[in-house]
Formats: C-alpha cells, structure tokens, sequence
C-alpha cells in the first residue's frame, strides 16, 4: 500500500528511502544552532527535519518536576538547575516553529514536528500544515490522543520503540477506526544509543508480515551510520 506522507512524496515499502533529520531538542534551546543543524541536514540530503514540540506543561507531570530525577543524580541535589528549567530551556515556542518552517521552505526541505498535547498538534497543523504527525514511542499507547491525532487527516508516523505487539496492533485499530488509513510504522528501539546487536532489524520483516498494508521505516537511535545503512535493505523511511 501506498501513503502520500507530503504532497509530492508518495511512500511504500521498498521504494526509495525517505531520510528525516532527527534534531528534536539537539538544540538545546539555540534556535542559531537549529538553523545551522537545518541547513547541516540540507547538505547532507535528508528529505526533512523533525523537531519536537512540546512545553514544560505538555512534557511532564508535576510530580516528575517534584521528583526532579529525569537526568541523574548528577542533577537530583542541585536547586540551581532543575528539569523543569531544563525542560523551559529546551522548549521550542510557536514563534520559534513559525521561523524555523520558515528556514524550511526557503531551502526546500520538508518540515515536521512530534506534538505532545492537543494544542501542539493544532498549531502543527492548523497553522504549520504540517505534512505529517509524528508519533513518539511514549505516546503510542495513548489511544484517546492517538483518536484526537488520526482526526486531523493528516499520515501518522508511529513509533513503535516502547510497545508490545498487541499494543501496537491496538494503536493501527484506534487509528484505522477514524477512517484515517494514513499510517506508516516505524521499528525503533528506545535505548539511548542502542548496541548494533539490540537493534534486531527483522523486526521491520515482521511488521512488514504483520501489517501489509502499511509501509514499515525505521527510527535509528544508534551511532554512527551503518546500522541505518544496513535497513535500507527493508525500510524506507530513516529517522
């Protein structure tokens, strides 16, 4: 089965990879350093860049800012730097999506963003128009948002890196269940990086087996390039 992630980019298993940037936050907060990472993935030849949109209100409970223990307990006893200022240094406002879309389109490489509440994924859409949403690992089993999302009638990128299969397979019935058959499915290992031997690339196979009618990609959390290289071989989409 095909699925039109952007207006000019039709996707299948198979066909030619798709490659997105991933910068999420690598900009710690420095919308000159994301411009430069944009232009780096340009030059590298990546068909888009994805960020993350998400604030210290969508990120996190305020139990997790109570506890205070996200990073290590290299920050646990400090009170001069806490995740919740780290989470507001990271953050990438509306204003800072708006020019960085803008950077986007005047080189002509494809824009995206991973929405972590209903008024992120608004703004992404009903302002950005954004192409697609991407998914995150951490959200796949959030069937209510997961509804919300595949209302929008744009493609759904899921993550897959935190689920079992059944829950997985209840993710593509919430979705399917909209009407929205837009859906592409992406094997990802959430380890930060992955060893080369916990990647287990045949899972893209399988979810091929599992799921024919919906193009199967990779999110890549390794170092370096080779295990990205070695998926070209099944996947078509490369994070």
């Amino acid at each position: 089965m095909k699925v039109n992630l952007t207006d000019n980019k039709e996707l299948y298993n198979f066909c030619e990879p798709y490659i997105i940037a991933e910068l999420g936050a690598n900009h710690n907060g420095d919308m000159e350093l994301a411009k430069k990472l944009i232009l780096e993935a340009k030059k590298a030849g990546a068909h888009c860049v994805k960020f993350q949109s998400w604030s210290k209100d969508s990120i996190f409970s305020k139990v997790k800012y109570e506890e205070n223990c996200f990073i290590g307990d290299d920050y646990r006893q400090r009170d001069d730097y806490t995740l919740e200022k780290i989470v507001e240094e990271f953050s990438i406002s509306e204003t800072e999506l708006i020019e960085m879309k803008k950077i986007c389109d005047e080189i002509k490489i494809d824009f995206a963003s991973t929405p972590f509440s209903k008024k992120e994924a608004d703004f992404l859409v009903d302002t950005l128009n954004a192409p697609f949403i991407k998914v995150a690992s951490m959200n796949l089993t959030n069937y209510p948002f997961l509804d919300y999302l595949a209302h929008k009638n744009k493609t759904l990128v899921i993550s897959t890196g935190l689920s079992e299969l059944y829950e997985i397979d209840k993710a593509v019935k919430t979705i399917e269940a909209t009407g929205n058959k837009n859906i592409i499915i992406l094997h990802c290992v959430a380890i930060y990086p992955p060893k080369d031997e916990e990647v287990n690339l045949n899972n893209i196979e399988s979810l091929q087996k599992l799921y024919p009618n919906y193009p199967i990609g990779f999110s890549d959390h390794t170092l370096g390039i080779a295990i990205s290289l070695a998926s070209v071989s099944s996947a078509f989409v490369l994070f």
